[in-house]
């Protein structure tokens, strides 16, 4: 009798000792987000981005959360790369504040800052090896029996992004059906990097291709790096301005010869999204080429995008796409050419 009462004493000594470091493992990994209705999640912090919080919730998915839905967080186990909307980088623990919607930051015993947390523009991972994937897929197709076309619209977009920049690959497609004959009239390829140097600056530099049968070009390569300045870090927008160089080559749709250019751009891209009822977000980006090889050579590729949550992670999406060339690479075709594309999309991360 005494033997068993000795075997039940000692399993309740080992699960009492595996519960203990099992809660106290938990306790040494998993960061906490208090919501503002009472709720408690505990997990991971991953990333503080484009007004959401984006958390890997412990025993569910990877889940991202308006700011405005946050009471305050408790990450003190990882050492953060925080940017504010008035420019300032603030390497530190995330700790919970008393004080509804606001975190703290900064060393303890210096005297820590209380910060309101719809102030983070930007807050990423910076001691651990950690990264974070975030992409979007939207695809659209209209058809009209009257005239026999179709028109197939395809785009794509996946962020890789790191403690000190993010790695992107962008495209996009529209392809015209008549005749049950297909046309690629319009494609989009970019692959890109960037460095930041710290809330303002920042270094890119990118590849890519482009299309337009329209403006009579068969294909054109681009190689190019720039410096780009953030003109706006709020909450609600995001605004970016680039200037750099670049070098194309270039193929008409009448000549089976390359010729090669150089172009100083200017970019300016602006995002501005809105959580509450309805949830958008309108996003452009305006790009000018003056051709340094080519004189009076002037090129615009710009485009409007405003993305609207329906359910989930499901988007439906509208785009006024432009492109002009004051000296189109075919004789033949127009300077200018324009588009509206509608897409049913789907974003993940």
């Amino acid at each position: 009798m005494k033997m068993v009462k000795s075997k039940h004493f000692s399993y309740f000594i080992i699960l009492f000792l595996f519960g203990s470091f099992y809660s106290s493992k938990a306790q040494t990994t998993w960061d906490t987000l208090y919501l503002t209705n009472g709720q408690i999640i505990f997990g991971q912090l991953k990333s503080i981005s484009l007004g959401r919080v984006v958390f890997d919730a412990e025993g569910l998915n990877v889940v991202s959360l308006k700011m405005s839905k946050i009471r305050t967080i408790e990450a003190s186990k990882r050492l953060y790369r925080i940017e504010t909307i008035d420019h300032k980088v603030i390497f530190s623990t995330i700790r919970a504040s008393t004080k509804d919607g606001y975190v703290e930051v900064g060393m303890q015993q210096e005297g820590a800052v209380i910060l309101p947390i719809l102030f983070i523009s930007q807050l990423n991972t910076y001691s651990a090896k950690s990264s974070l994937w975030e992409g979007n897929l939207s695809l659209g197709y209209t058809f009209t029996k009257k005239s026999n076309i179709g028109r197939l619209n395809f785009d794509a977009s996946v962020k890789y992004l790191a403690q000190k920049g993010d790695i992107n690959l962008a495209a996009s497609t529209i392809i015209t059906q008549e005749a049950k004959v297909w046309n690629r009239d319009r494609e989009m390829v970019q692959f890109s990097g960037t460095r930041f140097f710290n809330a303002l600056w920042k270094g890119i530099a990118f590849i890519g291709y482009q299309r337009n049968l329209e403006l009579g070009l068969a294909r054109r390569y681009q190689e190019g790096a720039g410096i780009a300045y953030n003109f706006i870090t709020k909450p609600d927008m995001r605004g970016m301005l680039l200037t750099g160089l670049v070098v194309n080559q270039e193929k008409s749709v009448s000549s089976d010869t390359s010729k090669f250019t150089t172009e100083l751009p200017f970019l300016l891209q602006f995002s501005f999204f809105k959580f509450h009822k309805p949830d958008i977000n309108v996003y452009t980006s305006q790009y000018v080429y003056v051709s340094l090889t080519q004189q009076g050579r002037i090129r615009h590729d710009g485009e409007i995008k405003m993305e609207w949550k329906v359910i989930s992670d499901f988007t439906v999406n509208l785009k006024l796409y432009d492109n002009y060339d004051s000296k189109p690479s075919s004789l033949a075709a127009t300077n200018f050419d324009y588009g509206i594309v509608f897409g049913v999309g789907y974003k993940f991360d």
